[in-house]
């Protein structure tokens, strides 16, 4: 059983996979589980995923193609598939550092088998532009930062709950408010090992803004959602990490 699964999710990211994937190839650590898992792309795609597949036998990589275009099911069809201790999550126009799974074996093994490890973010714009993510906490609290990449967390979580996905807009902050209900240790990695490329169809670029025309709806759709499904039968200390997440 691998201690990490990283679980690939594409839709239409031919221009950015041969960049993307070659950081995987060339992990300092190469002691990985990867499952590559293609949202029905319309272009060359799920091509060059099943040829970096056969290009690198030496690897332990999975495909799948998956039968939707929603993320929250593509989450769903990467975690199902992996058999790794933990799950991280990757997008296919996203890229990881080099000593990514290094780094994570080294916290995991230091710290014990924490619930959770949550590494820094670097955003980084078309015109190479970058940007970190807020540091993270200086204590070390059951604290999930919201959204779905970044962190790396234990696969055992995800069979017990069916609520950590949700085909919403903002399904990144259902999910980070549904996990965050069952986490109890985290550990941190003030480094920043996953950068998050920003193009025209990512969520915070300006063509999507425009094309929802607001954040508002969404994140009251999100926040109306996360109510329903758990807020409601909530205790009183998980109401306490799901008004923190959405406040």
């Amino acid at each position: 059983m691998p201690l990490i699964s990283i679980a690939l999710l594409c839709y239409n990211h031919e221009k950015l996979l041969p960049h993307n994937l070659k950081y995987l190839i060339d992990q300092s650590d190469k002691d990985f589980e990867l499952i590559l898992v293609d949202n029905q792309s319309t272009d060359n795609s799920y091509a060059i995923l099943e040829q970096f597949k056969n290009d690198h036998p030496e690897m332990k990589i999975k495909m799948i193609r998956n039968n939707t275009r929603t993320v929250c099911e593509g989450r769903r069809a990467g975690v199902e598939a992996a058999t790794g201790i933990y799950v991280a999550f990757h997008d296919g126009d996203d890229w990881l550092e080099l000593d990514f799974i290094e780094q994570h074996r080294k916290a995991i093994v230091e710290h014990n088998y924490p619930d959770a490890i949550i590494c820094m973010k670097k955003t980084v714009f078309p015109s190479g532009e970058t940007q970190l993510e807020p540091s993270l906490p200086q204590e070390q609290t059951p604290w999930v930062m919201r959204g779905d990449l970044g962190y790396t967390i234990k696969r055992e979580f995800f069979l017990q709950e069916e609520t950590h996905f949700a085909n919403i807009f903002f399904h990144d902050l259902f999910f980070s408010t549904s996990i965050n209900l069952h986490i109890r240790t985290v550990e941190y990695i003030r480094l920043p090992l996953y950068n998050y490329f920003i193009f025209e169809f990512s969520t915070i670029s300006k063509e999507r803004m425009h094309q929802v025309g607001s954040f508002v709806n969404p994140f009251a759709e999100a926040c109306s959602v996360i109510k329903e499904r758990l807020y409601c039968n909530a205790a009183d200390e998980q109401k306490e990490r799901i008004e923190f997440q959405i406040i």
